[in-house]
């Protein structure tokens, strides 16, 4: 009878020392899974950084074009492309983990990117985790609903590319 409870208990023992095993074997492949997955996101945005800094030396060269033609009206649609892309990249870096490989060169790269925009006459302010009020000078092309805010306030609206 002793060596009955004293054999179960020993298989309980040995039981739970493998499912902690298990557990921490899995813990830690989700870890590695995730910090390639993100690996694999700053490269690919890295990419889309190059293909914007080439629509940017496009924007420059219809800035040159304009201005030997000064009657016609400069087109925007690149410039809001790339604003747009920059606005998505900087959202999910957001949501990254700050201990990421290459994710500060991506956050370099996308702040030229701005810088470029900036050298040509675009100007994006910081609006990323910012509360929305009347005053901005921001165009609310679309929104989604926030059910945690109070009824009827004015800000019940977030943008899409809010932080939280």
């Amino acid at each position: 009878m002793l060596s009955a409870i004293l054999l179960s208990g020993l298989l309980y023992w040995l039981l739970s020392k493998r499912q902690q095993t298990d557990k921490t074997d899995f813990i830690d492949q989700l870890s590695k899974t995730k910090s390639s997955i993100e690996e694999s996101l700053v490269k690919e945005f890295g990419k889309q950084t190059e293909l914007m800094d080439s629509q940017l030396h496009l924007i420059e060269q219809q800035k040159t074009t304009l201005q030997a033609t000064p009657n016609a009206e400069p087109d925007h649609s690149l410039a809001l492309k790339v604003a747009s892309e920059i606005n998505l990249i900087e959202r999910n870096i957001n949501l990254m983990d700050s201990k990421t490989k290459g994710l500060k060169q991506l956050q370099a790269s996308v702040g030229k990117l701005k810088d470029n925009l900036s050298a040509n006459g675009y100007e994006m302010p910081e609006l990323l985790g910012k509360q929305f009020h009347q005053g901005m000078k921001v165009i609310v092309t679309s929104s989604i609903p926030d059910e945690n805010l109070e009824k009827d306030s004015e800000d019940n609206f977030k943008s899409p590319y809010s932080a939280g």
